[in-house]
């Protein structure tokens, strides 16, 4: 019983996650659903949203580390903007927040989202030979 309750609550949580959304009611029943993981149950609510995303051009030259570096470059970029207007959202929220118990939590993740991954755009970009903040605004 704890078991099913804990999965109705993973499967409440996926409604709200972009394209699982569209397909959780059509879930296979709660007899089927016991036997699969939560992962598995995701891939299958997802359905062919899954296939096109694992099968496309994209992912599977990234998964072979054969991509094209002006793709990788171009991706990289707007990953970074999405990085970016996210920093600026959280940090609203932080600041919005009535108690320091209750901004402690975002500033812990925003020092998280900060540190490396920040990092790690800024060495990309110096190895793919990404420009400054002009460049990048050209893509």
């Amino acid at each position: 019983a704890q078991r099913a309750k804990s999965r109705s609550s993973h499967i409440r949580h996926a409604n709200i996650i972009g394209p699982v959304a569209l397909r959780c009611d059509s879930l296979k029943s709660s007899s089927t659903m016991a036997s699969l993981t939560f992962t598995e149950e995701l891939r299958d609510a997802a359905g062919e949203q899954w296939e096109r995303v694992v099968g496309h051009k994209f992912t599977v030259e990234l998964a072979k580390g054969d991509i094209d570096p002006s793709v990788l470059k171009k991706y990289l970029i707007q990953d970074h903007r999405f990085l970016d207007a996210f920093v600026v959202l959280l940090a609203s929220t932080i600041a919005n927040a009535r108690t320091l118990k209750d901004r402690i939590p975002g500033c812990q993740f925003l020092a998280l989202i900060t540190g490396k991954e920040n990092t790690y755009f800024e060495r990309s970009f110096e190895a793919l030979g990404v420009g400054g903040e002009t460049e990048r605004e050209k893509v």
